[in-house]
């Protein structure tokens, strides 16, 4: 079984990454001063602490396993890259002309939706 196929696992290192960005994160959104109950801003306190680890955390180890799985990772990598970019294209302009709104992040979804059916059909042809 491939290492990217693997479930993810709550390992020592991703608890080290929730100690290091639970701070920053608490700092930042402040939990405690939310005028909600009390479960409700000890449920942020753990939460979002955690959401940001695993937002920053699962993409590190994407980047890590397709820098080191040679060429296929490489591959893999660049298609990753290049939807993601598609993506924020898309946002960018249709932020600049001012007509960012529902409607047109369902376009920003096709885009990249049909970017990654794209990319997906080269991939699958070259293997």
């Amino acid at each position: 079984m491939n290492r990217l196929e693997k479930p993810f696992r709550l390992t020592k290192e991703f608890f080290i990454a929730w100690l290091v960005l639970a701070l920053p994160t608490l700092w930042l959104v402040r939990p405690w001063d939310w005028e909600l109950p009390l479960y409700s801003r000890l449920a942020g306190m753990v939460f979002l602490p955690f959401a940001v680890t695993i937002v920053f955390y699962c993409p590190a180890l994407f980047i890590l396993w397709a820098l080191g799985d040679g060429p296929q990772g490489r591959r893999v990598l660049l298609t990753f890259l290049i939807v993601m970019v598609a993506a924020g294209v898309t946002t960018a302009v249709l932020a600049v002309n001012g007509t960012f709104d529902s409607f047109s992040q369902s376009w920003n979804l096709l885009v990249a939706e049909i970017v990654l059916l794209i990319l997906y059909l080269r991939l699958t042809r070259f293997k």
